[in-house]
């Protein structure tokens, strides 16, 4: 999915693969810098899948890479739940909602 000049997101393309391991995602995400030469990709946005977030590197190594704030979030609140499950549910909460709205580092 890109942003047009609306700031809009547009799709550009989709694929079935019949597994999500690093060389397939590899021989992919080649496949679409071929057919795309001379595409600038600045950022791709990825869940916290190390397959998928090394062959994004291996491919496009010039650009950055962002983990997808819903699967953070949605790992974060997991997490809390499976290894804090006596602490105020409301309180980790708060504090979960608070991290992830952090303008920065030093504010995290």
């Amino acid at each position: 999915m890109v942003a047009d000049g609306d700031n809009v997101g547009q799709c550009v393309g989709y694929a079935c693969v019949k597994d999500e391991r690093l060389v397939t995602l590899s021989v992919l995400f080649g496949e679409f810098v071929r057919r795309n030469e001379g595409v600038c990709v600045r950022t791709v946005i990825v869940h916290k899948d190390a397959s998928e977030i090394a062959a994004v590197r291996m491919t496009m190594p010039e650009c950055d890479i962002l983990l997808c704030r819903f699967h953070v979030a949605k790992s974060l609140y997991d997490s809390v739940r499976k290894y804090c499950p006596k602490v105020e549910p409301e309180r980790m909460d708060g504090l979960c909602t608070k991290m992830l709205k952090c303008a920065s580092e030093n504010v995290f």
